[in-house]
């Protein structure tokens, strides 16, 4: 390339050289290319695109403009794959839309290659189920029902969840990825009266996202986040990674009947108050259990 560089262009005003994931160059090509960029020849341009820009050396980074893209949100993504279906005479509902903006991760690029794959494997008229069912995705209705088996303190419920997901073929770390998300959205429903683009991504819907968010703290969420995150983090090397998400639900199950330190503090401040006004502690205290007992 920086032999041919310093050669006029033959067909139009510029040549434009384009360096994909420019960060993956050797330190040698990085020093050669350097003293092109230092004096570049007349009616050249050098693009270098890289999602890791820390890895590109000062001295190159120094002698170039920098453009910083955003990732985009689902409603454009939507908008977008909205006029590609048009155009293609493709018939897709709103729920099928909305899983592919969703699934391309604030990348337009990936939202076109999905809608491709899902033209090519399902046809002309794509449905939500069988867009969600293609991509591997787990349907909102499953991770509500899991959910509400969690928040519910019905561990069985949940078990039933995974059994039904393993036995249809579902990859179960994408579905703990997925609850883990879900369990973030009631979080962000906790602190935010109106999320407005912060829930554009759920798949579950928002009434049941703002019945559940209800019926639920802040702290048992972070600790149910913690606690699926770990889960998904042990099952990428485990033999059994189905042993570890169920023992996992087991554990977020059992969250809820743990006291808060809230309920412990207040239960540790009406006993001060019995003490200083000279009454008796309870004869026969009732330990705080940490499960419920049968």
């Amino acid at each position: 390339m920086l032999e041919t560089v310093q050669y006029a262009p033959t067909r139009g005003r510029y040549k434009v050289y384009i360096i994909d994931e420019a960060h993956m160059l050797s330190t040698s090509s990085f020093n050669a290319l350097l003293k092109t960029l230092e004096e570049p020849p007349p009616r050249v341009v050098f693009i270098l695109a890289t999602t890791e820009p820390h890895r590109i050396p000062a001295t190159i980074q120094s002698r170039c403009q920098r453009h910083d893209f955003r990732l985009l949100g689902v409603a454009e993504i939507a908008s977008r794959l909205r006029e590609i279906v048009e155009a293609e005479r493709v018939t897709a509902d709103t729920g099928a839309i909305t899983v592919l903006a969703q699934a391309a991760g604030g990348s337009l690029r990936d939202a076109q290659s999905l809608l491709d794959q899902a033209i090519a494997c399902l046809g002309t008229a794509l449905e939500t189920a069988a867009v969600a069912e293609l991509l591997g995705l787990v349907g909102g209705q499953v991770l509500a029902e899991a959910a509400a088996a969690i928040l519910g303190k019905n561990a069985a419920a949940a078990l039933r969840v995974v059994d039904d997901l393993a036995r249809h073929g579902h990859d179960l770390r994408q579905f703990t990825q997925e609850l883990c998300g879900h369990f973030r959205d009631l979080a962000v429903l906790k602190v935010c009266a109106e999320p407005g683009t912060l829930l554009e991504a759920s798949r579950v819907e928002m009434a049941v996202c703002r019945s559940q968010a209800a019926d639920v703290s802040l702290p048992e969420l972070e600790l149910m986040i913690a606690c699926l995150q770990q889960a998904e983090t042990e099952m990428r090397r485990a033999t059994q990674p189905r042993l570890i998400l169920e023992m996992g639900l087991i554990r977020l199950a059992e969250i809820r009947h743990v006291p808060t330190v809230q309920t412990i503090l207040d239960q540790l401040a009406a006993l001060e108050e019995r003490l200083a006004a000279g009454q008796p502690a309870a004869p026969h205290p009732s330990p705080l259990p940490l499960f419920d007992r049968p």
